[in-house]
This record gives C-alpha cells, sequence and structure tokens, in this order.
C-alpha cells in the first residue's frame, strides 16, 4: 500500500513538472517592448492627453509596430502595423473578439446595453447577430432607395444655401431615424436630431474626461459614493434620457406606418425573448454610430476637394466623361467611378474618424512575435500609425486618392477587424458614395473670402475625443451650370412625392 501512495504521488509529481516545465517559458515572455513605467501610474504621466494617438505614434517609432505600456493597472498593446492587426485580431477572432470592461463609458453612461462597447457575452453576440441581419448586404442594396431620394433632398439643399455639414447630418439622421422608426428628418435641428447628437456627445465627452480616464484605470475608484463619484451620476442620467429617448421612438414605430427596423426586430427570433427596452438599445447604438462617423467623412471630403482642387478636378472629369451632365450619378455608376471610390477611400485614411481604433479584449492570455499578450488587456489597431507611415503610405500627410487606384488591398481597414468590424460597413460606404458623387457632380467647391481676403482652413483642425473630425471650416459651393441647376430643381420636384409615399411602399425584405 505504502509502495503504491508513494509511486502514485512519484506519478503526480512528475506530471506537475512536466506541466509546469511547458509553460513557463510561456509565463516568461515579456510584453511588448515600450518606454519605461513608472510605480502604480505606469506611463500615465507621458501621455498626451488630448491626442494619446500622438503619443503612441512616437512610441511606435522608437519601439516598433508593438508597443506596450501601462496605464495604472490596465496593459495597453498598441499594433501599428496592418498585416499585424489583420493575423492577431481577424485570424484569431476567437479570442480577440472581446472589448475592454469599461465600468463608468459602458456601464453606467450605456446601461450595458451598447453593443459596439460591450465585452463578449451571449447578449453581444445576440445583439451583434440583429445588426448584421439589418445592415447584411442583401438588406443594404433595398436601402439604397432611400439614400438615392435622401441624396437628391442634399443636393437641392445647398442649391438654397444650406450649411453642408448641417445637409450632411440631416442626410444621416434620416435615413437612420426612417429605417429605425419611420420617421423621416426635415431639418437638422429637428428635435430627435439634437437629442441623440446629444447622447452622442455626452458618451464622447465621458470617454476623453480625464475624472473618468482615471476612474477606467483604477477601477476601485467607481466605488466612491456618488457624491464624490460625480461622473457616475452623469452618466446614469445620460442613459437614462437615452433609454427614454430610444424607448419612445421604438413604441412609436410599433403603430408607423409602413416597415421599419422596430417591426422587423420583433419578427426575429434572436429578439424572441427580448424586451423592447433592449431592442431600443440595439437600434440607438447602430444609430449613434452611423451619425458618428459617416457624417464626418463627408466633412474630411469637402475639405480635401477644398485643400486640393487639382482632386476635385479629377473627380469632376471622371464623373463628367461617365455620367455627363444630363442626369444625375446612380448607383448603377459606383462601378465606373474608381476616382470617386478613391476619393472617399482617401478620406478615411488621411484624418481617420478612430485614430486609436476601436479596443479589443483578449479573453484568454496568448503569445504573438514572442511576446506576452495578458488576459484582459487592451489591443489598440492604431490607425493613426497605420495611416502615417511612410512605407506604407509614400507621403502619408498629403491627400493622394490615386494611391488608392494603384492597389486592391491597401494596408489600412477603417471599419475594424474581426468579429467587432463595423456590422454598417456596406450601408455607410454606400451613403458616402451616392451623397459625394452628386455633390461633386453638381457643386465647385471653394475657399470662403472675408472682406476681401482668402479665409484659410487648417488641414488639421479638428474636435478630438475619443474620435476625430474636422472643426467647422468656411467653405462655398457653387452650382456648376445653369443645367446642373435645372436637373436638381426637376429631380427635386418628383422627389418630394416620391420621399410623402415612401413609408407607404417601402417593405425591403420583400425586395421592394
Amino acid at each position: 500500500m505504502g509502495s503504491s501512495l508513494l509511486l502514485v504521488a512519484i506519478s503526480l509529481g512528475t506530471i506537475c513538472i512536466f506541466v509546469y516545465t511547458l509553460s513557463y517559458p510561456r509565463r516568461q515572455l515579456p510584453l511588448p517592448p515600450g518606454p519605461r513605467r513608472l510605480p502604480l501610474i505606469g506611463n500615465l504621466h507621458q501621455l498626451d492627453i488630448k491626442r494619446p494617438w500622438e503619443s503612441f505614434h512616437k512610441w511606435h517609432q522608437q519601439y516598433g509596430p508593438l508597443v506596450a505600456v501601462k496605464f495604472g493597472a490596465r496593459t495597453i498593446v498598441s499594433i501599428s502595423s496592418d498585416g499585424l492587426a489583420r493575423d492577431l485580431l481577424n485570424k484569431r477572432c476567437a479570442t480577440y473578439s472581446s472589448r475592454p470592461r469599461l465600468s463608468v463609458c459602458s456601464e453606467n453612461n450605456a446601461g450595458e446595453l451598447h453593443a459596439a462597447l460591450m465585452p463578449h457575452s451571449k447578449r453581444w453576440v445576440l445583439h451583434h447577430r440583429i445588426a448584421l441581419t439589418l445592415l447584411n448586404p442583401g438588406l443594404s442594396k433595398q436601402y439604397r432607395q432611400l439614400q438615392d431620394l435622401e441624396s437628391q433632398r442634399v443636393i437641392h439643399e445647398l442649391l438654397q444655401g444650406n450649411d453642408v455639414a448641417h445637409s450632411f447630418d440631416r442626410y444621416m439622421a434620416s435615413v437612420s431615424f426612417t429605417l429605425a422608426y419611420g420617421l423621416p428628418v426635415q431639418h437638422h435641428n429637428q428635435r430627435e436630431v439634437l437629442q441623440i447628437r446629444n447622447f452622442i456627445n455626452g458618451l464622447r465627452d465621458a470617454m476623453s474626461n480625464m475624472f473618468v480616464a482615471v476612474a477606467e484605470i483604477f477601477p476601485l475608484l467607481d466605488q466612491l459614493p456618488g457624491a464624490f463619484a460625480i461622473w457616475r451620476r452623469q452618466g446614469e442620467e445620460l442613459n437614462r434620457h437615452a433609454t427614454a429617448f430610444f424607448l419612445d421612438n421604438s413604441m412609436k414605430a410599433q403603430s408607423a406606418p409602413g416597415w421599419n427596423w422596430v417591426r422587423e426586430c420583433e419578427r426575429l427570433k434572436e429578439t424572441q425573448d427580448m424586451s423592447l427596452r433592449e431592442i431600443a438599445h440595439v437600434l440607438g447604438t447602430i444609430q449613434e454610430a452611423g451619425m458618428e462617423t459617416t457624417p464626418s467623412v463627408f466633412r474630411v471630403v469637402i475639405k480635401a476637394c477644398l485643400l486640393y482642387p487639382a482632386c476635385l478636378s479629377r473627380a469632376q472629369e471622371e464623373i463628367d466623361e461617365v455620367v455627363g451632365r444630363s442626369r444625375l450619378p446612380s448607383f448603377d455608376d459606383m462601378g465606373r467611378l474608381p476616382y470617386i471610390n478613391a476619393l472617399i477611400h482617401e478620406a478615411a485614411r488621411w484624418q481617420p474618424i478612430t485614430p486609436l481604433g476601436l479596443p479589443h479584449c483578449p479573453l484568454r492570455d496568448d503569445e504573438f512575435m514572442g511576446y506576452h499578450i495578458p488576459a484582459g488587456s487592451t489591443i489598440f489597431p492604431n490607425n493613426h500609425s497605420m495611416v502615417n507611415d511612410p512605407e506604407a503610405f509614400p507621403e502619408p500627410r498629403e491627400f493622394k486618392p490615386e494611391r488608392w487606384l494603384q492597389s486592391q488591398d491597401p494596408p489600412f481597414s477603417p471599419f475594424g477587424y474581426g468579429r467587432r468590424i463595423c456590422p454598417g460597413r456596406h450601408h455607410a460606404l454606400d451613403s458616402l458614395f451616392i451623397v459625394i458623387s452628386r455633390v461633386v457632380w453638381a457643386y465647385t467647391i471653394t475657399h470662403a473670402y472675408r472682406n476681401g481676403e482668402k479665409v484659410d482652413v487648417d488641414a488639421w483642425d479638428t474636435h478630438t475625443s475619443f474620435t476625430s473630425s474636422p472643426a467647422p471650416f468656411p467653405t462655398v459651393l457653387r452650382v456648376r451650370s445653369q443645367t446642373h441647376q435645372e436637373i436638381i430643381e426637376e429631380a427635386w420636384t418628383s422627389t418630394k412625392e416620391k420621399l410623402a409615399n415612401f413609408l407607404g411602399t417601402f417593405n425591403p425584405t420583400s425586395g421592394g
């Protein structure tokens, strides 16, 4: 008996030593390189709070394509290579499909129901499936009917002297609200638009607020009583207002005429155990994402056309050759207007809307390129560094659409990576194409003048938080000819009637 126990003990000990030996090298692997850290705060003192991507870019220039830093207890890994980001986030998407836990931004401000910020869970999988269903390529093509009509409204508004940024905002809001609730938007300052814009700004401000950042880095601070944790009270209030807004519109959509996302969601098997409140948040997340990003790309394109007039001239030459001057560009022209598409892709590269990219989080410890990637760390596919890599993009700070004509697979993924890639990317590209092609077809874009002096526009003047968008800039849009003006006005005459009757006839799930 004693010898048997001894044999078992020796066997178990041998197995333990063997397992430990196998695991020892992994546990001894270092983090990716990075700047030296201080106790407790790590690298916080070295970070540019207003433009953190600039700090990471400098570190990448010094330490290479993988950089690790510490912000308090959090480990941050930044990737400056699109190829490496694809290797890690696409090929190992089962490990990297989560988001880091954000106790303030996600749980307080968004009530744990914001799919874009939600860690991987059964709930996230359901929310993601719903978004994929509503925004799949087939349905997105059906939405082109609405995008066609609303983009005609845009170029008619510009004919009346409307602010170009306001027209872009109204367009995106109207497409989103019509699809979600059957609620078209007539004005950029309509109550619903102002409300959702307030929620977007509130969440964006929270993600760039110093106190919130400290609470995210040191989670124990979020356990402070409400009297001290002001950010928590503000976040919970923002979430209450957002929930009431999304829920109220969803309830109205149930009785609205025609097809809408709320009604479609109620038919899906994924929503059978969901409350209307949760469905409302799924749709609210989609709306927020579209209204935060797509109008910003619109404005970058206009700024680029203003500062690089040769690019605008080339785009107009292409449109005049393919489309002519007797009709508007249409979706049928998309494959025949490569320079217009290149103009859009270059705008997304030149001034990326999410400079650091959206964070991923590994569900388990991993090894990559000989480095240890800890479970629960924050992984940034660093868009700013990718698009400013001179080897991938020569003269990266110059706006050069032709670079997208020379490569079928440029090293940049503006819509993200892996299972977290933007589900609305097809819909967004359709909006960008139809609006930009028609604005470029219809208008010249020139500098504004004040007291006889040209008003200079700073290419790099941006509003920055977690996202980046062009600061307001003056510009003048003039219709290219009397013929263009007549076509815009004639098209709008019939479009008004079509928009008025649209909700009664639109049913994309039946192919109508």
